[in-house]
């Protein structure tokens, strides 16, 4: 088991998938991103499940436990979202915002994730409680992604 320190708190990883938060819920609304993203975290040897949600309202759905969510033992609270800024209707923004404001979710891990090279979202995602700022696509080889990837998940 591996634990990790973050501002707000510490936060577990089995090495294999015995627990639940070893989940990895990926929120994006692009299917290239999502297929590029999912291959970056393979080629990087995580072997967490990854759940993918296609909005910014459907990881919310995913999140409290919403229907068609709402059997914790198939859809397991994650440890990690990989969260995308920009989406049609509840944008990532939005969706980190309404994780914070749970204390239920205050050990898991947000990621958020831009295409696009717009002044101050990185400002503003750590503002709203991120921790950690990506840029897509994902290069598993970048020193950022994988050394966050070994540390998090203790896969080897």
């Amino acid at each position: 088991m591996l634990s990790f320190a973050r501002p707000r708190g510490v936060i577990n990883f089995s090495p294999d998938n015995s627990q639940p938060d070893g989940l990895i819920l990926l929120v994006e609304d692009n299917d290239d991103d999502a297929v590029l993203t999912q291959q970056a975290f393979e080629r990087a040897g995580v072997r967490r499940p990854i759940h993918l949600v296609r909005s910014g309202q459907e990881a919310i759905d995913y999140l409290n436990g919403d229907a068609p969510y709402w059997e914790r033992f198939r859809y397991p609270i994650p440890g990690l979202v990989l969260l995308d800024i920009r989406m049609p209707g509840t944008d990532g923004f939005a969706v980190l915002r309404w994780i914070r404001q749970r204390t239920e979710f205050a050990s898991v891990c947000v990621v958020m994730l831009t295409g696009e090279d717009q002044v101050g979202d990185a400002d503003l995602a750590y503002q709203l409680g991120a921790d950690c700022f990506l840029r897509k696509p994902l290069d598993p080889s970048h020193l950022v992604v994988s050394r966050s990837v070994e540390l998090l998940f203790a896969m080897g």
